[in-house]
């Protein structure tokens, strides 16, 4: 069945409803079959979103607003401009609801690439790809009910030389080795004409590794101005549908991209309960805190030597070191109970090393 979804944007011309072909006016007037301007959702497989961000700090509040309509399952980003070394705080970037994996460029600004996949998605990190520390690519495995999906990030600089370019296109090699394979990325080849797969001897190289890979290349609209720069590369082309190339993220020249995976995914069904300490009573736990006075119990020597700090509520009966320490506990732990309310932990992804 399908799921009706509202675009982020507000209409403000004549538009028309990608699904049921009804055109609507302007001044944000809205589709008959949801509440805005619609897209239509498949209710089977995962929901992927990718761009070109040309930085992504100045853009996080867009995607938050995308990724809560459009319900993605995965936001793959190329120049996300991310430099957690020594300007960036990663929770500042963050969606809630998904986990962040990202590559950063090293030793120079810019560049870099992203993922964001939803939090109940089992998924790891896949560092056997990898051929070189200092490419801008990032391989990660989703973990379905049957199989695996690999999916891959990629940027390549539109500087980068035909020696230079080796390690990422050996990478796709490599990547390809396996049975789904989905990579997605800007690779800032202008010179190839994808009708015959051809081009000039730079953009030879990549022909050649996806030729020989056995691999399909999906996108067949400009994404910049009037190239094909951001490339999809698949070895399951039956698995990738609804491919939609418009519109751009802020003020970004990239063109946006979504397509659909048919893919069985295995959910993440973690219940495991943990402190959520940000949405903790502190000053009520202090306060529980203060009340427990400490009082001087004899433990086999003077008190005026010094003595084990209890809680109020133990009497000085108790002499022995190992119960003053369980009465201690047991107060600590019924404040922090009292006080502090617990989240369920959902995710089984692997932050990246």
């Amino acid at each position: 069945m399908q799921q009706w979804v509202c675009s982020v944007k507000i209409y403000k011309t004549v538009q028309q409803c990608r699904v049921t072909g009804e055109r609507e006016e302007t001044g944000g007037t809205k589709c008959s079959n949801n509440n805005s301007g619609c897209r239509v959702r498949q209710g089977v497989g995962l929901n992927v979103y990718y761009t070109n961000s040309r930085s992504i700090r100045n853009k996080t509040d867009l995607l938050r607003g995308k990724a809560w309509v459009e319900k993605f399952d995965m936001i793959a980003i190329t120049e996300s401009w991310i430099n957690t070394a020594d300007r960036h705080f990663l929770p500042e970037l963050e969606i809630e609801g998904y986990k962040l994996f990202h590559q950063d460029r090293i030793g120079r600004k810019g560049g870099g690439v992203a993922l964001f996949i939803r939090d109940n998605l089992k998924c790891v990190i896949n560092n056997s790809i990898k051929e070189d520390s200092n490419t801008e690519s990032l391989w990660v495995e989703t973990i379905g009910r049957k199989e695996k999906l690999v999916i891959g990030v990629l940027y390549r600089p539109p500087n980068l030389t035909r020696d230079s370019s080796q390690p990422l296109l050996q990478e796709i090699s490599g990547a390809s080795r396996y049975r789904n394979v989905c990579v997605i990325g800007d690779f800032n080849y202008r010179n190839i004409e994808w009708d015959t797969l051809s081009g000039d001897q730079e953009a030879q190289d990549l022909l050649d590794v996806i030729q020989d890979s056995f691999l399909k290349q999906l996108i067949r609209t400009p994404t910049r101005e009037e190239n094909i720069l951001d490339l999809l590369l698949t070895n399951r082309e039956d698995i990738i549908s609804n491919i939609e190339v418009g519109d751009s993220l802020g003020n970004s020249d990239h063109k946006e991209i979504r397509f659909n995976i048919k893919w069985e995914d295995r959910v993440s069904s973690n219940n495991t309960l943990i402190p959520d300490f940000r949405k903790a009573d502190h000053e009520g736990l202090r306060k529980q805190l203060q009340r427990l006075r400490g009082v001087r119990s004899e433990v086999g020597q003077d008190p005026k030597q010094g003595g084990a700090l209890i809680s109020g509520e133990v009497t000085s009966q108790v002499s022995s070191l190992e119960g003053e320490y369980n009465s201690l506990v047991r107060e600590i732990k019924l404040g922090q109970k009292q006080f502090i309310p617990h989240r369920e932990v959902r995710s089984t992804c692997n932050y990246p090393r």
